[in-house]
């Protein structure tokens, strides 16, 4: 499919490419600009409360991953393996046999789904080990409570406002550079990718690669404002949830400050797929979705005594 669409940007006349590209761009921002639950959210400040609020329906095989990796790291830091591929967001064969075990250990009923009742028992699970609670902890919130995400976040607004989208299609360079996106697309992102992070179908680290190699690419060919522009504006046409959103934006906006480092790649002599799998191995990226709970999130007084 990629390569039909490649093959069809290529043999259709700029002008036409153009319009067809950014049109559907700008109707897709144009509805999406603010998800509706974005100024209502924040990061989550404890597992406890974080806990309870994602654990409020099953998980199904395709559930958001928002919903999947947290369940995922709690099974892996309570020794139930989840395959090699680790936390992926993808609730497979592994994660359903890890369930099992869980289930068996602790007298549920052996479905291997991810139900309600199930993953509280995970979760109080973890909360009744300081050092679960540690590891998990560690991955899940830890990275999101640091400064430059939380400096990140209070200066999302802008990016959301509505005249955003309108600022970005009057642009000539972001326009220009969206009509080469969309023709190199697959070459910046899904192939080197995969080439970098094989054997799994989806990891947290080829996701974050893939989203960082465009953003990198673009800002050095196209200047940092247009890259952004075209991160934005792609992250808002995909209509994915709040915490999935910022998780590629804020990546986005990583590599492209990566990119702004004056003389990288000539003073270590790297290419830009080494740059950035060194930066990803350093903890420069968000792997997970943001942990996101509403500011005014009251944890209710039975799954609370639930979870204890």
């Amino acid at each position: 499919m990629k390569h039909f669409l490649k093959n069809l940007l290529i043999s259709t006349s700029p002008l036409t490419t153009i319009v067809a590209v950014y049109g559907i761009a700008f109707f897709g921002v144009g509805l999406t600009a603010r998800p509706d639950e974005y100024e209502d959210l924040q990061i989550a400040n404890d597992l406890h409360s974080y806990f309870n609020y994602i654990a409020n329906e099953d998980i199904a095989s395709g559930a958001a991953i928002h919903k999947v990796i947290p369940y995922q790291v709690a099974l892996e830091a309570l020794d139930y393996p989840i395959g090699k591929c680790g936390a992926d967001g993808l609730p497979g064969y592994d994660t359903r046999q890890a369930t099992l075990h869980f289930q068996n250990d602790h007298g549920l009923p052996q479905t291997g789904q991810a139900d309600i009742r199930t993953q509280r028992a995970v979760y109080a699970s973890v909360l009744g080990s300081e050092e679960t609670s540690e590891i998990v902890y560690g991955r899940l919130l830890a990275p999101y409570q640091a400064t430059d995400i939380q400096d990140y976040m209070a200066g999302l607004d802008h990016k959301f406002a509505w005249y955003a989208p309108i600022k970005a299609f009057l642009r000539p360079d972001v326009m220009a550079h969206s009509l080469v996106r969309g023709v190199y697309l697959y070459e910046f992102m899904d192939d080197p990718a995969s080439e970098v992070f094989a054997d799994c179908a989806r990891t947290n680290q080829k996701d974050a690669f893939r989203h960082a190699r465009m953003s990198y690419e673009f800002a050095l060919t196209g200047g940092y404002g247009a890259s952004e522009a075209i991160a934005n504006n792609r992250e808002f046409v995909n209509l994915n949830p709040a915490p999935e959103m910022l998780m590629d934006m804020y990546n986005h906006h990583v590599a492209i400050g990566i990119a702004r480092e004056s003389g990288l790649i000539e003073r270590f002599q790297q290419s830009s797929q080494d740059i950035l799998v060194q930066k990803i191995e350093e903890g420069a990226f968000a792997l997970y979705p943001f942990p996101l709970i509403p500011k005014d999130y009251v944890v209710p007084e039975d799954i609370n005594l639930a979870l204890k």
